[in-house]
């Protein structure tokens, strides 16, 4: 083979490996990190706030009776959030 050619072939290869390089970097990796970027920043901002106030209520010996509705009233959450956020701090449910 003459020395066009593989130098041809070469090149061929390592543009195609930079393209595909490229385009993973630019429609997975890219959005990837700037989704995640934002779900730490709503943490930060809203959620972290609100599940420090669900643990000082929960743990506060005043209230012996914990509803829902005034959990969601306080941290200003609807149920199916309250319940998320309840999760992730993991209070325990009780029914008496």
């Amino acid at each position: 083979m003459s020395g066009d050619v593989v130098a041809g072939l070469v090149g061929g290869t390592l543009g195609s490996a930079v393209g595909l390089l490229g385009s993973y970097f630019g429609s997975y990796l890219a959005p990837k990190k700037l989704d995640d970027h934002r779900e730490d920043k709503l943490e930060r901002k809203e959620h972290g706030p609100r599940k420090a106030v669900l643990a000082r209520m929960l743990s506060d010996e005043r209230w012996t009776i914990r509803y829902l509705d005034t959990l969601c009233l306080y941290t200003g959450t609807s149920p199916e959030e309250c319940c998320r956020l309840l999760v992730e701090i993991e209070a325990r449910g009780v029914l008496t």
